[in-house]
């Protein structure tokens, strides 16, 4: 019926330990998010193209001081610490509840990868183009990932750590 009852396990939310929850990070998502962070480089190489990227860290290599500053030590910590709640959120609603709940209506587990990607690139088009086509193809890898191994905690990892280095050396 629609209206069961999920627990957390249900959505891959099980007891694991760190240190299994770190491996299968690493040897699941460490290719998949390093192809994604490196995808523009690549191109643009590929392509031939000389264009210059500012990572957003010019002030930081003006002056070595600057990095290590209080003041810039709590603004790290607060842009990581908004991308884990917003890593928990997204994971939970998109990969799990949702994949779960549309079960009833779209019976193939691609076709609910495709489409709560679609949905997930929707919440990010005030980003722009480029940004929501990305996150559509963030958003299918990390589905995959979740209808394959059903591994929530490796995902929340996963997307903390790509929202935190594109807000950090993009922004």
């Amino acid at each position: 019926a629609y209206y069961q009852h999920m627990t957390l396990s249900d959505v891959g939310l099980t007891r694991r330990s760190v240190t299994k929850i770190l491996i299968d990070c690493l040897f699941s998502l460490t290719p998949i998010i390093g192809l994604l962070l490196f995808l523009p480089q690549l191109i643009l190489l590929v392509l031939n193209v000389n264009v210059t990227i500012d990572y957003g860290l010019s002030d930081f290599t003006k002056n070595p001081l600057f990095v290590f500053g209080p003041s810039q030590i709590l603004t790290l910590t607060t842009i990581f610490l908004s991308c884990t709640i917003t890593g928990i959120a997204e994971e939970f609603i998109f990969r799990a509840f949702f994949f779960e709940k549309l079960k009833v209506f779209i019976s193939n587990g691609i076709v609910r990868v495709v489409f709560i990607s679609l949905l997930f690139a929707m919440g990010h088009l005030y980003l722009g183009l480029g940004s929501t086509i990305a996150a559509f193809l963030i958003g299918t890898l990390f589905g995959l990932f979740y209808f394959k191994f059903r591994n929530l905690y490796a995902l929340i990892l996963a997307h903390t750590l790509v929202d935190f280095v594109f807000l950090v050396l993009y922004a």
